[in-house]
């Protein structure tokens, strides 16, 4: 499964492109969740050339998106690749740049372990430079939060 976050363009939008694999679920999947008001079938995941499924959704920046996949015959699942798993399904921070800052500039905090942990913005910052604006070659902790 991955999850790719990536500026959508004008007005704060941040597009969410979820794949699974094709062996993740038989049968026909959608994403389900806080986007769509929860409403099963309106997001499928569609048939890549590759034999991957993905589709992508477009949301306001700086939301939590919480979703779930609903597979074929009502089966619900979460996705490990996404920032917080929940007992409420799956969630994604869906945060970009402080466009009035350099890389170099967006802030860092430290984490529980007091260990330097980049912000949403800063882990945008590092995986920009890194590739073009995707978060899957990056570690979770350098995801978008």
């Amino acid at each position: 499964m991955t999850i790719e976050v990536r500026e959508g363009g004008a007005g704060g939008v941040i597009e969410v492109q979820f794949t699974l694999p094709a062996a993740a679920h038989d049968g026909a999947v959608s994403v389900v969740g806080s986007f769509n008001d929860w409403t099963p079938g309106i997001n499928g995941l569609e048939t890549q050339p590759d034999g991957t499924r993905s589709v992508v959704i477009m949301v306001t920046a700086g939301s939590d998106v919480h979703f779930r996949y609903l597979g074929a015959d009502g089966v619900w699942f979460d996705d490990p690749d996404a920032d917080e798993v929940t007992e409420q399904g799956s969630i994604i921070r869906a945060y970009t740049l402080d466009p009035d800052r350099s890389p170099a500039e967006q802030p860092i905090s430290a984490n529980e372990d007091g260990e330097s942990d980049p912000t949403p913005q800063a882990a945008d910052a590092i995986l920009r430079s890194a590739g073009p604006g995707t978060t899957t070659a990056a570690p979770k902790n350098l995801r978008s939060k």
